[in-house]
Protein backbone atom coordinates (compact mmCIF):
# COMPACT_ATOMS: atom_id res chain seq x y z
CA UNK A 1 0.00 0.00 0.00
CA UNK A 2 3.00 2.35 0.63
CA UNK A 3 3.79 2.06 -3.30
CA UNK A 4 0.75 3.93 -3.98
CA UNK A 5 2.70 6.67 -5.75
CA UNK A 6 1.67 6.52 -9.59
CA UNK A 7 -1.16 6.43 -11.98
CA UNK A 8 0.13 2.66 -12.83
CA UNK A 9 -0.08 1.91 -9.26
CA UNK A 10 -3.59 2.49 -8.60
CA UNK A 11 -4.84 0.86 -11.67
CA UNK A 12 -2.48 -2.23 -9.97
CA UNK A 13 -4.54 -2.60 -7.22
CA UNK A 14 -6.02 -5.97 -6.14
CA UNK A 15 -9.42 -5.65 -8.88
CA UNK A 16 -11.54 -7.05 -5.98
CA UNK A 17 -10.14 -4.14 -3.30
CA UNK A 18 -13.12 -2.93 -1.35
CA UNK A 19 -14.67 0.66 -0.95
CA UNK A 20 -13.74 1.07 2.96
CA UNK A 21 -10.11 -0.09 2.24
CA UNK A 22 -9.54 2.84 -0.50
CA UNK A 23 -11.01 5.29 1.86
CA UNK A 24 -8.54 4.25 4.34
CA UNK A 25 -5.89 4.54 2.05
CA UNK A 26 -6.60 8.02 0.61
CA UNK A 27 -8.76 10.11 2.30
CA UNK A 28 -6.74 11.86 4.98
CA UNK A 29 -3.54 12.28 1.85
CA UNK A 30 -4.36 15.04 0.08
CA UNK A 31 -1.56 13.87 -2.56
CA UNK A 32 -2.65 10.59 -2.74
CA UNK A 33 -6.37 11.37 -3.04
CA UNK A 34 -5.18 13.38 -6.36
CA UNK A 35 -3.51 10.45 -7.57
CA UNK A 36 -6.01 8.53 -7.34
CA UNK A 37 -8.93 11.02 -8.84
CA UNK A 38 -6.60 11.72 -11.64
CA UNK A 39 -5.97 7.75 -12.30
CA UNK A 40 -9.44 6.91 -12.26
CA UNK A 41 -9.98 10.10 -14.82
CA UNK A 42 -7.01 9.05 -16.88
CA UNK A 43 -6.84 5.47 -17.30
CA UNK A 44 -8.45 2.53 -19.07
CA UNK A 45 -9.42 0.64 -16.32
CA UNK A 46 -8.91 0.87 -12.64
CA UNK A 47 -10.69 -1.29 -9.50
CA UNK A 48 -14.64 -0.94 -9.48
CA UNK A 49 -13.84 0.50 -5.97
CA UNK A 50 -12.02 3.01 -6.87
CA UNK A 51 -14.30 4.73 -8.97
CA UNK A 52 -17.03 3.59 -6.16
CA UNK A 53 -15.77 5.95 -3.66
CA UNK A 54 -15.10 8.54 -5.45
CA UNK A 55 -18.70 9.14 -6.40
CA UNK A 56 -19.82 8.27 -3.01
CA UNK A 57 -21.89 11.43 -0.99
CA UNK A 58 -19.72 11.68 1.88
CA UNK A 59 -16.95 12.16 -0.88
CA UNK A 60 -17.93 13.72 -4.59
CA UNK A 61 -17.41 17.42 -3.26
CA UNK A 62 -13.89 17.06 -2.67
CA UNK A 63 -13.38 14.98 -5.57
CA UNK A 64 -15.14 17.34 -7.82
CA UNK A 65 -13.28 19.93 -6.41
CA UNK A 66 -10.25 17.97 -7.20
CA UNK A 67 -10.56 17.35 -10.75
CA UNK A 68 -11.00 21.05 -10.40
CA UNK A 69 -7.87 21.69 -9.49
CA UNK A 70 -6.13 18.97 -11.84
CA UNK A 71 -7.88 20.28 -14.66
CA UNK A 72 -6.40 23.83 -14.24
CA UNK A 73 -2.39 22.64 -13.42
CA UNK A 74 -2.96 19.72 -16.84
CA UNK A 75 -4.10 22.59 -19.16
CA UNK A 76 -0.67 24.74 -17.16
CA UNK A 77 1.10 21.49 -18.35
CA UNK A 78 -0.58 20.89 -21.72
CA UNK A 79 0.00 24.65 -22.52
CA UNK A 80 3.77 24.97 -21.48
CA UNK A 81 4.93 21.78 -23.33
CA UNK A 82 2.63 23.29 -26.67
CA UNK A 83 4.61 26.82 -26.29
CA UNK A 84 7.97 24.90 -25.96
CA UNK A 85 8.02 21.64 -28.53
CA UNK A 86 4.99 22.44 -30.68
CA UNK A 87 1.56 21.46 -30.78
CA UNK A 88 2.03 18.66 -32.50
CA UNK A 89 4.96 17.11 -30.72
CA UNK A 90 4.31 13.86 -28.96
CA UNK A 91 4.50 14.90 -25.27
CA UNK A 92 2.16 18.05 -26.17
CA UNK A 93 0.04 15.30 -27.84
CA UNK A 94 -0.08 13.20 -24.59
CA UNK A 95 -0.56 15.87 -22.64
CA UNK A 96 -3.59 17.09 -24.37
CA UNK A 97 -5.23 13.61 -23.87
CA UNK A 98 -4.69 13.70 -20.43
CA UNK A 99 -6.03 17.17 -20.15
CA UNK A 100 -9.12 16.26 -21.90
CA UNK A 101 -9.80 12.90 -19.81
CA UNK A 102 -9.51 15.04 -16.48
CA UNK A 103 -11.90 17.86 -18.01
CA UNK A 104 -14.62 14.83 -19.21
CA UNK A 105 -14.52 13.39 -15.64
CA UNK A 106 -14.74 16.49 -14.20
CA UNK A 107 -18.00 17.40 -15.91
CA UNK A 108 -19.25 13.94 -14.74
CA UNK A 109 -18.59 14.70 -11.38
CA UNK A 110 -19.90 17.89 -11.16
CA UNK A 111 -23.27 16.34 -12.84
CA UNK A 112 -23.03 13.75 -9.94
CA UNK A 113 -22.59 16.09 -6.92
CA UNK A 114 -25.68 17.94 -8.49
CA UNK A 115 -27.37 14.65 -8.01
CA UNK A 116 -26.19 14.44 -5.16
CA UNK A 117 -27.63 17.80 -3.53
CA UNK A 118 -30.99 15.85 -2.35
CA UNK A 119 -28.28 14.05 0.11
CA UNK A 120 -27.07 16.82 2.27
CA UNK A 121 -28.37 18.30 5.07
CA UNK A 122 -30.10 21.72 4.92
CA UNK A 123 -27.37 24.43 4.66
CA UNK A 124 -29.77 26.83 6.27
CA UNK A 125 -30.18 25.35 9.42
CA UNK A 126 -26.44 26.19 10.13
CA UNK A 127 -25.61 28.07 13.41
CA UNK A 128 -24.00 31.76 12.42
CA UNK A 129 -20.43 31.89 14.01
CA UNK A 130 -18.36 34.96 15.23
CA UNK A 131 -15.96 34.39 12.34
CA UNK A 132 -18.75 34.16 9.95
CA UNK A 133 -20.38 37.18 11.61
CA UNK A 134 -17.00 39.31 11.75
CA UNK A 135 -16.81 38.64 7.80
CA UNK A 136 -20.59 40.12 6.86
CA UNK A 137 -19.62 43.30 9.17
CA UNK A 138 -16.48 43.66 6.62
CA UNK A 139 -16.15 46.44 4.01
CA UNK A 140 -17.21 45.39 0.14
CA UNK A 141 -12.97 45.95 -0.54
CA UNK A 142 -12.06 43.88 2.95
CA UNK A 143 -14.28 41.05 2.02
CA UNK A 144 -12.94 40.70 -1.46
CA UNK A 145 -9.36 41.15 -0.75
CA UNK A 146 -10.02 38.09 2.00
CA UNK A 147 -11.42 36.28 -0.53
CA UNK A 148 -8.53 37.04 -3.01
CA UNK A 149 -6.13 36.01 -0.25
CA UNK A 150 -8.22 32.83 0.13
CA UNK A 151 -7.72 31.83 -3.73
CA UNK A 152 -3.98 32.65 -3.13
CA UNK A 153 -3.62 30.22 -0.35
CA UNK A 154 -5.00 27.55 -2.20
CA UNK A 155 -8.80 27.68 -0.79
CA UNK A 156 -8.75 26.08 2.53
CA UNK A 157 -10.87 28.68 4.67
CA UNK A 158 -13.84 26.96 5.89
CA UNK A 159 -15.07 30.38 7.25
CA UNK A 160 -16.69 31.45 3.85
CA UNK A 161 -18.97 28.39 3.15
CA UNK A 162 -21.27 29.53 5.29
CA UNK A 163 -25.20 30.28 3.44
CA UNK A 164 -25.13 33.63 5.22
CA UNK A 165 -22.00 34.37 3.24
CA UNK A 166 -22.83 32.70 0.14
CA UNK A 167 -24.25 35.81 -2.21
CA UNK A 168 -21.72 38.09 -1.28
CA UNK A 169 -18.99 35.28 -1.64
CA UNK A 170 -20.02 34.76 -4.96
CA UNK A 171 -19.89 38.20 -6.12
CA UNK A 172 -16.47 38.20 -5.20
CA UNK A 173 -15.53 35.12 -6.35
CA UNK A 174 -16.98 36.57 -10.00
CA UNK A 175 -15.46 40.08 -10.01
CA UNK A 176 -12.29 38.87 -9.02
CA UNK A 177 -12.61 36.17 -12.25
CA UNK A 178 -13.92 38.81 -14.89
CA UNK A 179 -10.66 41.19 -13.23
CA UNK A 180 -8.21 38.26 -13.94
CA UNK A 181 -10.24 37.80 -17.40
CA UNK A 182 -9.36 41.09 -18.44
CA UNK A 183 -5.62 40.90 -17.50
CA UNK A 184 -5.30 37.89 -19.52
CA UNK A 185 -6.55 39.93 -22.62
CA UNK A 186 -9.99 37.65 -22.90
CA UNK A 187 -12.93 39.19 -23.79
CA UNK A 188 -15.65 38.51 -21.50
CA UNK A 189 -18.90 36.87 -22.43
CA UNK A 190 -22.44 35.31 -20.57
CA UNK A 191 -20.84 32.12 -21.35
CA UNK A 192 -17.36 32.45 -19.48
CA UNK A 193 -19.49 32.63 -15.89
CA UNK A 194 -21.82 29.49 -16.85
CA UNK A 195 -18.25 27.21 -17.12
CA UNK A 196 -16.96 28.91 -13.71
CA UNK A 197 -14.37 31.53 -15.55
CA UNK A 198 -12.72 28.30 -17.47
CA UNK A 199 -9.77 29.39 -19.98
CA UNK A 200 -10.34 28.88 -23.78
CA UNK A 201 -7.52 26.50 -24.75
CA UNK A 202 -7.62 28.48 -28.38
CA UNK A 203 -6.83 31.63 -26.32
CA UNK A 204 -3.40 29.68 -24.91
CA UNK A 205 -2.54 28.32 -27.85
CA UNK A 206 -3.08 31.95 -29.65
CA UNK A 207 -0.48 33.71 -27.24
CA UNK A 208 1.74 30.42 -26.29
CA UNK A 209 4.85 32.90 -28.38
CA UNK A 210 3.78 36.14 -26.94
CA UNK A 211 3.35 36.33 -23.26
CA UNK A 212 5.57 34.74 -20.47
CA UNK A 213 4.96 31.56 -19.45
CA UNK A 214 6.23 32.77 -15.79
CA UNK A 215 3.74 35.58 -15.29
CA UNK A 216 0.96 33.78 -16.77
CA UNK A 217 1.23 30.52 -14.59
CA UNK A 218 0.82 32.46 -11.81
CA UNK A 219 -2.79 34.07 -12.86
CA UNK A 220 -3.54 30.81 -14.65
CA UNK A 221 -3.47 29.05 -11.02
CA UNK A 222 -5.07 31.77 -9.09
CA UNK A 223 -8.46 30.99 -11.52
CA UNK A 224 -8.22 27.69 -11.08
CA UNK A 225 -8.51 27.77 -7.47
CA UNK A 226 -11.05 30.36 -7.74
CA UNK A 227 -12.88 28.22 -9.88
CA UNK A 228 -12.84 25.73 -7.06
CA UNK A 229 -14.18 28.23 -5.32
CA UNK A 230 -16.87 29.66 -7.18
CA UNK A 231 -18.29 26.05 -8.04
CA UNK A 232 -18.23 24.83 -4.13
CA UNK A 233 -20.01 27.94 -3.54
CA UNK A 234 -22.66 27.56 -5.89
CA UNK A 235 -23.24 24.06 -3.92
CA UNK A 236 -23.65 25.63 -1.23
CA UNK A 237 -26.33 28.10 -2.72
CA UNK A 238 -28.46 25.17 -4.12
CA UNK A 239 -28.48 22.62 -1.05
CA UNK A 240 -31.36 20.01 -0.77
CA UNK A 241 -32.24 20.19 -4.23
CA UNK A 242 -34.16 17.14 -6.66
CA UNK A 243 -32.62 17.71 -9.51
CA UNK A 244 -33.50 15.80 -12.70
CA UNK A 245 -31.72 12.25 -13.10
CA UNK A 246 -28.33 12.36 -15.03
CA UNK A 247 -28.56 12.01 -19.03
CA UNK A 248 -25.59 9.89 -19.64
CA UNK A 249 -25.37 10.93 -22.83
CA UNK A 250 -22.07 13.32 -23.56
CA UNK A 251 -22.08 16.21 -25.23
CA UNK A 252 -21.85 15.51 -29.20
CA UNK A 253 -23.42 17.00 -32.32
CA UNK A 254 -27.35 15.93 -32.86
CA UNK A 255 -26.87 13.55 -35.96
CA UNK A 256 -25.28 10.89 -33.71
CA UNK A 257 -29.06 10.57 -31.99
CA UNK A 258 -30.37 9.14 -35.71
CA UNK A 259 -26.98 7.34 -35.65
CA UNK A 260 -27.56 5.61 -32.38
CA UNK A 261 -31.42 4.92 -33.14
CA UNK A 262 -30.62 3.42 -36.46
CA UNK A 263 -28.37 1.58 -35.08
CA UNK A 264 -30.38 0.29 -32.38
CA UNK A 265 -33.36 -0.64 -34.63
CA UNK A 266 -31.23 -3.60 -36.15
CA UNK A 267 -29.74 -4.45 -32.88
CA UNK A 268 -26.43 -3.61 -32.36
CA UNK A 269 -25.53 -3.02 -28.75
CA UNK A 270 -24.59 0.91 -29.07
CA UNK A 271 -22.69 2.84 -26.24
CA UNK A 272 -21.60 6.52 -26.55
CA UNK A 273 -18.30 7.15 -25.17
CA UNK A 274 -16.25 10.49 -24.71
CA UNK A 275 -12.89 11.28 -23.61
CA UNK A 276 -13.68 14.91 -23.14
CA UNK A 277 -12.14 15.43 -26.87
CA UNK A 278 -14.09 12.94 -28.93
CA UNK A 279 -17.10 11.10 -29.19
CA UNK A 280 -17.55 7.48 -29.99
CA UNK A 281 -21.09 5.71 -30.74
CA UNK A 282 -19.29 2.17 -30.40
CA UNK A 283 -21.76 -0.53 -31.47
CA UNK A 284 -21.17 -4.48 -31.18
CA UNK A 285 -23.38 -7.01 -32.77
CA UNK A 286 -21.88 -10.20 -30.00
CA UNK A 287 -20.02 -9.86 -27.45
CA UNK A 288 -16.78 -10.34 -29.47
CA UNK A 289 -16.73 -7.60 -32.00
CA UNK A 290 -13.91 -9.64 -33.82
CA UNK A 291 -16.61 -12.57 -34.93
CA UNK A 292 -19.52 -10.35 -34.38
CA UNK A 293 -18.80 -6.96 -36.06
CA UNK A 294 -18.52 -3.52 -35.12
CA UNK A 295 -19.49 -0.43 -36.50
CA UNK A 296 -18.50 3.18 -34.58
CA UNK A 297 -19.26 6.71 -35.38
CA UNK A 298 -17.16 9.35 -34.17
CA UNK A 299 -16.63 13.04 -33.83
CA UNK A 300 -13.93 15.56 -32.26
CA UNK A 301 -14.31 18.91 -31.33
CA UNK A 302 -12.59 21.76 -33.35
CA UNK A 303 -10.94 23.35 -30.65
CA UNK A 304 -9.71 26.63 -32.24
CA UNK A 305 -13.42 26.74 -33.76
CA UNK A 306 -14.91 27.89 -29.97
CA UNK A 307 -16.93 26.42 -27.90
CA UNK A 308 -19.68 24.06 -29.39
CA UNK A 309 -18.24 23.07 -32.52
CA UNK A 310 -17.36 19.94 -34.18
CA UNK A 311 -15.78 18.30 -36.93
CA UNK A 312 -17.22 15.70 -39.61
CA UNK A 313 -17.65 12.78 -38.64
CA UNK A 314 -16.26 9.38 -39.35
CA UNK A 315 -17.86 6.01 -39.94
CA UNK A 316 -15.85 2.80 -39.55
CA UNK A 317 -16.40 -0.69 -39.94
CA UNK A 318 -15.04 -4.08 -38.97
CA UNK A 319 -16.30 -6.95 -40.75
CA UNK A 320 -17.22 -10.19 -39.13
CA UNK A 321 -14.51 -11.74 -41.95
CA UNK A 322 -12.15 -8.84 -42.51
CA UNK A 323 -8.65 -7.93 -41.79
CA UNK A 324 -8.76 -4.57 -39.91
CA UNK A 325 -10.82 -0.97 -40.03
CA UNK A 326 -12.34 0.41 -43.10
CA UNK A 327 -13.68 4.01 -43.16
CA UNK A 328 -16.69 3.96 -44.90
CA UNK A 329 -18.10 6.32 -47.50
CA UNK A 330 -20.89 8.00 -45.61
CA UNK A 331 -24.46 7.32 -43.18
CA UNK A 332 -25.41 5.14 -46.43
CA UNK A 333 -22.79 2.85 -46.07
CA UNK A 334 -23.36 2.69 -42.27
CA UNK A 335 -27.59 2.35 -42.37
CA UNK A 336 -26.76 -0.24 -45.02
CA UNK A 337 -24.74 -2.52 -42.66
CA UNK A 338 -26.17 -1.97 -39.83
CA UNK A 339 -28.93 -3.77 -41.70
CA UNK A 340 -27.09 -6.40 -42.72
CA UNK A 341 -23.83 -7.01 -41.26
CA UNK A 342 -22.17 -8.64 -44.09
CA UNK A 343 -18.70 -10.17 -43.13
CA UNK A 344 -16.76 -7.30 -45.48
CA UNK A 345 -17.98 -4.22 -46.86
CA UNK A 346 -19.38 -4.02 -50.25
CA UNK A 347 -17.67 -2.03 -52.86
CA UNK A 348 -19.40 0.72 -53.11
CA UNK A 349 -19.48 1.95 -49.57
CA UNK A 350 -16.27 0.97 -49.21
CA UNK A 351 -13.83 3.99 -48.73
CA UNK A 352 -10.37 3.12 -47.87
CA UNK A 353 -8.64 0.96 -44.88
CA UNK A 354 -7.52 2.81 -41.43
CA UNK A 355 -3.69 2.74 -41.82
CA UNK A 356 -3.00 0.33 -38.87
CA UNK A 357 -0.47 2.99 -36.57
CA UNK A 358 -1.79 4.15 -33.27
CA UNK A 359 -2.47 7.23 -34.10
CA UNK A 360 -5.24 6.48 -36.43
CA UNK A 361 -6.77 3.40 -34.07
CA UNK A 362 -5.88 5.70 -30.84
CA UNK A 363 -8.34 8.59 -32.76
CA UNK A 364 -10.95 5.90 -34.42
CA UNK A 365 -11.38 3.46 -31.94
CA UNK A 366 -12.03 3.42 -28.02
CA UNK A 367 -10.01 1.20 -25.97
CA UNK A 368 -12.71 -1.55 -25.09
CA UNK A 369 -11.83 -0.79 -21.45
CA UNK A 370 -13.92 2.65 -21.61
CA UNK A 371 -16.82 0.51 -23.11
CA UNK A 372 -16.99 -1.07 -19.66
CA UNK A 373 -16.48 2.18 -17.60
CA UNK A 374 -19.60 2.97 -15.60
CA UNK A 375 -19.35 7.20 -15.13
CA UNK A 376 -22.36 7.83 -12.96
CA UNK A 377 -23.62 5.87 -10.28
CA UNK A 378 -27.18 3.98 -11.23
CA UNK A 379 -29.50 5.06 -9.28
CA UNK A 380 -28.94 8.31 -10.81
CA UNK A 381 -29.02 8.42 -14.42
CA UNK A 382 -31.41 7.29 -17.12
CA UNK A 383 -30.30 5.63 -20.18
CA UNK A 384 -29.55 7.91 -23.23
CA UNK A 385 -31.84 7.61 -25.85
Amino acid sequence: MTGLDTPAAVAALDPDITVSQIGTMCAQDPARFSLVAVAEATLNRVPAAVTHWLWSSQVCRRWERTLVIQEGAHQLSWWNKIASSGIDHPDALSADRRLAAIRQRRLEAHQIVTGRRADSLPAHDRPLTPTSQRLIDLSDLQFQNLVARDIQQGGHSDDLAHPALAARWREALIDLGRATFTRLGIKLGPHHLDTAFAVPDRHLIRVRHDVSADEWASKLTFLTHLRARLIECDHIRLPGTSPEPIDTRPASPEALDSDARLLRLYGWDVRWISNGRRVWLDAWHGPNWRTTGRLIVTVSRRRAAGPGKWGRPAYVFHGRGQRGYIYLTGREGLEYLARTNPRSAPARYFKSKVPETRDHLSELVPPDGYRWRHPYPPELHTAPA
